[in-house]
């Protein structure tokens, strides 16, 4: 047995190499290595793959369609069309399949459509409304991951010694932290005019529970962390945390890294859990300031920071990730729509991001969300019960081909603070009704 695959091609291009390693290397768990010699490849005696428009003997024979060998991004339509076992887009004959999944794979993984001109919403962030897979009703599906699945059978029909890593269903839940308290460690100037706010608005509940926190007779609601760790602790599973350190701005409000007490929440997560960088809104154009707040977090952390995910979910291809790059940040988790779940880059494991403008394979791992509970809140305003179902569609089709279901949870909706009243107990709800799959 073996997990050796030599791929032929003419024109070994990057998208070439970057498009069959995604699929054979980075889902199917197989050692890709290429050649555009056509006797070397002739000779070999094993699994074999040519991308060609014609075979060169008796291997596994792929029709290119002609996307993986150009350069550049250019504006042209893409037809999906129903297979027998899905859809497919960039139609090719005389093929295994009757589409060229390599180039299928490679177009939607690497937001291809992101990079022309498009609507941005209010945010200047790419819609789900606008991608190819919402328009033709597949957002729901990890396409890509299905074609993989699809193409292990044919491999293992025509090479039996082929040894595949073994696929499992992962659950990664993940916490952003916009803010870790909703009262304490404001400073003096924010809180006074919160209690202004609070008497301008009637809103005397509310200044009831403030004052009630700041004098310390009642733990500040967004305190949850013991909660979640907790929860955590019951279900065993590892969550990733995503800590916002920038400094206060109208889309930013987290508490300043100089409180001592958010300090103390910081480290206190990190002794369970990963924690990541949550860029502030202001530093998705600013690298400057993108890497104070890394060097903030490092510093609490005495240790380099490499995992991040985008506040507002606010993700520019390509800047937005070679600034990361920039910064030695090796994974982000920005790769999800926050006005619609679903699988952005129609894959749900994590993979590396290509960078299409410069027509390189990067070292950043994205690692794909498919479920945000706020999408729910703000998007599609839905009761909690609804919410919990629409997450279990996601990961039942996530369980058919053994990826990761990722999610993005919000510390502040155990709250149960306005508008999260009633959402306090979903997280471990849905992690319960994720343990029956």
């Amino acid at each position: 047995m073996n997990s050796d695959i030599l791929i032929y091609s003419q024109q070994l291009s990057p998208r070439v190499k970057y498009a069959f390693q995604l699929i054979l290397r980075d889902i199917l768990g197989l050692s890709v290595s290429f050649t555009a010699v056509k006797s070397e490849f002739q000779d070999l005696e094993g699994p074999k793959i040519s991308y060609a428009y014609q075979p060169t003997s008796d291997e596994l024979n792929f029709v290119p369609h002609g996307l993986l060998f150009e350069k550049g991004i250019e504006q042209f339509d893409v037809p999906v069309f129903k297979t027998n076992s899905g859809i497919g887009i960039f139609k090719v004959n005389d093929s295994p399949f009757p589409f060229d999944l390599f180039s299928a794979a490679f177009y939607l993984s690497t937001r291809y459509e992101e990079y022309l001109p498009h609507v941005k919403d209010k945010h200047g962030r790419f819609s789900a409304k606008y991608s190819l897979a919402f328009n033709a009703n597949f957002l729901g599906q990890p396409v890509i991951n299905s074609w993989a699945q699809d193409l292990k059978e044919l491999l293992m029909s025509k090479f039996p010694t082929l040894e595949f890593q073994k696929l499992e269903f992962r659950i990664t839940p993940t916490i952003d932290v916009d803010s870790a308290f909703a009262y304490k460690e404001k400073g003096l100037v924010r809180t006074i005019a919160g209690v202004a706010k609070d008497l301008i608005q009637r809103d005397f509940s509310n200044l009831k529970n403030r004052s009630a926190t700041l004098i310390g007779n009642k733990r500040d609601p967004f305190d949850v962390f013991d909660r979640l760790i907790s929860i955590q602790n019951k279900f065993h599973t590892q969550f990733v945390y995503f800590f916002l350190v920038g400094d206060y701005d109208k889309n930013d409000k987290s508490v300043s890294i100089t409180s001592r007490k958010f300090q103390s929440v910081i480290k206190h997560v990190n002794d369970y859990s990963t924690v990541g960088l949550h860029p502030s809104f202001a530093s998705n154009d600013d690298i400057d300031k993108l890497a104070t707040e890394r060097n903030r977090l490092s510093k609490v952390l005495h240790y380099p920071v490499v995992y991040s995910r985008q506040h507002f979910l606010k993700l520019h291809l390509p800047e937005t990730y070679r600034n990361l790059m920039d910064l030695e940040i090796t994974d982000d988790f920005s790769m999800g729509y926050p006005d619609h779940s679903g699988f952005r880059a129609s894959i749900c494991t994590p993979y590396y991001f290509y960078d299409l403008e410069l027509e390189i394979e990067t070292n950043l791992r994205i690692h794909p969300f498919c479920f945000m509970e706020a999408t729910f809140k703000y998007y599609f305003p839905s009761e909690p019960e609804t919410v919990i179902d629409e997450a279990m569609k996601l990961a039942k089709e996530v369980k058919k081909v053994n990826g990761e279901f990722c999610f993005v949870w919000h510390s502040d909706s155990l709250s149960e603070m306005e508008p999260w009243q009633g959402w306090q107990n979903l997280l471990p709800n849905l992690l319960e009704s994720l343990e029956e799959i």
